[in-house]
């Protein structure tokens, strides 16, 4: 159900941001951010590019900013990171000024946006050889003797009639804290950090992430969430 967005963002005078995941009141005017992760070209690289999504046309050059490019390379996560770093520093200074707009003073809402390996290889995420490849939901990708436990626990990508529980930005919050610890992934079960196995370089939640599906010829729909998957 829509609920109707009847409050300006105000900023708070303790100078401390309300909210540290992108995710405002619904009930606050909003602007959305998109972040944007494209590889490829000739010779290959990888291009960070910020959108305005709620303009009239949010895809035209003019909403869209070029803001880093690196070569691609096998350790794309490390430069990636490295990209990335200003940039997450900015949104979260956007997240406590807001963004005015008209006579308005509108909170920001990010949405990050990729094709598949890039949304895994920026979130932590193993990717599709992960027995939990989906980055928005906990089903299996395949029945297996071996994972018996996590299908009993999630369910598994074909199985339709379930209600798998979601990913949720506090477990994305809490693996990053586990990383910088004392504490390993690798220490805390498979079951845990289902399979998060890198610190995550932003913090978007789950249901503000959009994998670009072109991968839909070449994969199966996932039950819970409706990404599709290449098993």
């Amino acid at each position: 159900m829509a609920i109707p967005q009847t409050r300006n963002y105000e900023v708070p005078r303790t100078r401390r941001r309300l909210y540290s995941d992108f995710c405002p009141p619904a009930e606050i005017s909003d602007i959305h951010i998109s972040v944007d992760l494209d590889r490829g070209g000739d010779p290959s690289s990888v291009k960070v590019v910020i959108g305005f999504r709620n303009q009239e046309h949010p895809n035209s050059l003019g909403n869209t900013l070029l803001m880093g490019v690196r070569p691609e390379s096998k350790k794309t996560y490390l430069e990636v990171a490295a990209m990335l770093a200003p940039l997450v520093a900015q949104l979260h200074q956007l997240s406590l000024t807001g963004v005015v707009v008209g006579p308005q003073r509108r909170a920001v809402r990010v949405f990050f946006n990729s094709d598949y390996p890039s949304v895994c290889n920026t979130t932590g995420q193993k990717g599709h050889s992960a027995s939990l490849p989906c980055p928005m939901c906990l089903g299996t990708k395949s029945p297996r003797d071996a994972q018996w436990l996590l299908h009993a626990l999630f369910g598994i990508v074909q199985d339709l009639s379930r209600t798998h529980p979601p990913r949720t930005v506090s477990h994305i919050k809490e693996m990053r804290a586990a990383y910088e610890s004392v504490e390993t992934p690798d220490g805390l079960g498979l079951a845990t950090h289902l399979p998060i196995e890198r610190p995550p370089v932003i913090i978007v939640p789950p249901t503000q992430s959009c994998p670009f599906l072109f991968i839909c010829l070449l994969g199966l729909r996932c039950g819970c969430c409706g990404l599709l998957l290449r098993l």
